[in-house]
């Protein structure tokens, strides 16, 4: 189980998530803020991208298909210091959040583009390079501080042990 300081990261080739998309995982958390993963189109930040984070406590699941930002958030704070379930799904435009199988919140994204176009790898934790469009799109620019266990995306765990599994980079500053 990894454990994340403010600045070290988990590096994953990039999701596949062009019309559909389903990421479920525990956390621990040990601050109110905190990147939690980032994927994008570009490096620059531009383009499409899916984000989950933690913002004043709240959990935030973020993507843009090229046609608008949509924000789910969740209702309740986590609570620092407890292991959390958190799922986040897309389906084409439309999104849910739920913590802890009861704070479920939903909606879709505005415009026509129903596709999430990424071509950047995929990060856990933080994004490095400090690009402050990236950021932006996120809503916070602290990494995470705290653990993270059963990460899942699809039907498919992923091993988050390093070296090997699906982690092509690993940095612990």
């Amino acid at each position: 189980m990894p454990l994340f300081n403010g600045k070290s990261y988990l590096e994953l080739s990039k999701l596949e998530a062009y019309s559909r998309l389903a990421i479920e995982l525990e956390l621990r958390t040990l601050a109110n803020d905190g990147i939690i993963l980032y994927n994008g189109q570009t490096a620059s930040g531009k383009g499409d991208y899916v984000s989950l984070a933690i913002k004043d406590g709240h959990v935030e699941f973020k993507y843009n298909l090229g046609s608008g930002e949509i924000l789910l958030r969740s209702s309740q704070k986590l609570q620092i210091g407890r292991f959390h379930r958190i799922i986040a799904k897309r389906y084409q435009r439309d999104g849910m959040l739920s913590v802890d199988g009861r704070d479920e919140t939903t909606g879709h994204s505005k415009g026509p583009k129903n596709f999430l176009d990424l071509g950047e790898h995929l990060y856990l934790g933080y994004v490095p390079g400090s690009v402050q469009q990236i950021f932006d799109n996120i809503g916070v620019s602290v990494g995470f501080n705290g653990c993270i266990r059963h990460f899942k995306i699809g039907r498919q765990y992923i091993d988050l042990k390093y070296p090997g599994g699906k982690i092509l980079k690993a940095v612990n500053t």
